[in-house]
């Protein structure tokens, strides 16, 4: 597939390192979304795989180099998502349901059995595709270059504690901090868009005890926020399997005594606020 083979429809993003369109392929007529990365972006960006198949994760047609306007860009032709993002539900009131959330995990988990860490777990990367009265989770902008991480490029908000050194255990911090905003309507460690700085929220990701507001959230909910939350990556779920068996299960008088147990202990050490 080349640039020229496709008819662009309108610009879904832009910057200076990083183009996304919404476009036709001049012969099917099919819509794709293309994905142009600068090589010498010195930003965080996915790096898309072919061999990804998964229900659940954006199919990606083709990867390759190109050369647009004199400079070297990666091109991705990837699938199209007619269905908004879940930051687009949360701003009009819809839900992540069950059967979203499920959807959700069953990807991440799918990448972490190939050894691939999202790197970038938000809202705005969890898409959906909709077909006739069918709408289905399609995670993107999975295996997010790390290395170059800094806090002026990362997304803070879902950011782990280690979030220089990402490892699957930071997929899970941000899936609690997803989790979290879901039901409570904001961000658990501050928020941009409330003025707070970037450098605030670092430190309060690092240093602020999880708010006592988690006891709004029902459970399994609530223990999958509380441990997926853990400063200490080593405490959090072992892997996304963990979390997917929890939610399938509902959760009997002992284990709701063993879940009171384990927030009072936390309170006591002041590790709820």
């Amino acid at each position: 597939m080349k640039l020229k083979d496709f008819a662009i429809l309108n610009t879904i993003r832009e910057s200076d390192d990083v183009k996304v369109y919404k476009a036709k392929h001049n012969t099917t007529l099919k819509q794709y979304a293309i994905k142009l990365i600068k090589k010498t972006s010195k930003i965080p960006n996915s790096n898309y795989l072919t061999t990804i198949t998964h229900n659940n994760i954006i199919k990606c047609y083709c990867a390759k180099e190109i050369v647009k306007q004199s400079k070297k860009h990666i091109m991705y032709v990837l699938e199209w998502c007619n269905g908004g993002s879940l930051r687009d539900k949360y701003n009009n009131n819809g839900k992540l349901t069950f059967e979203y959330l499920l959807q959700l995990l069953e990807a991440v988990n799918y990448l972490h059995k190939l050894g691939i860490v999202h790197g970038d777990l938000k809202p705005e990367n969890i898409l959906f595709s909709t077909k006739g009265k069918k709408t289905i989770v399609k995670l993107s902008d999975y295996n997010t270059t790390l290395g170059r991480h800094n806090a002026i490029a990362i997304t803070p908000e879902y950011s782990p504690p280690e979030y220089k050194t990402y490892t699957a255990k930071s997929d899970i911090w941000s899936i609690g901090c997803i989790l979290f905003e879901f039901f409570l309507k904001r961000q658990p460690f501050g928020s941009r868009n409330e003025k707070t700085t970037i450098k605030t929220i670092l430190n309060n990701i690092a240093t602020m005890p999880l708010s006592k507001e988690i006891f709004k959230i029902p459970e399994p909910y609530r223990y999958i926020v509380y441990k997926s939350l853990k400063k200490d990556p080593e405490k959090r779920f072992k892997n996304v399997e963990e979390i997917i068996s929890l939610l399938r299960k509902t959760p009997g008088f002992l284990k709701k005594v063993k879940y009171s147990y384990l927030y009072v202990c936390a309170i006591t050490k002041n590790q709820l606020f």
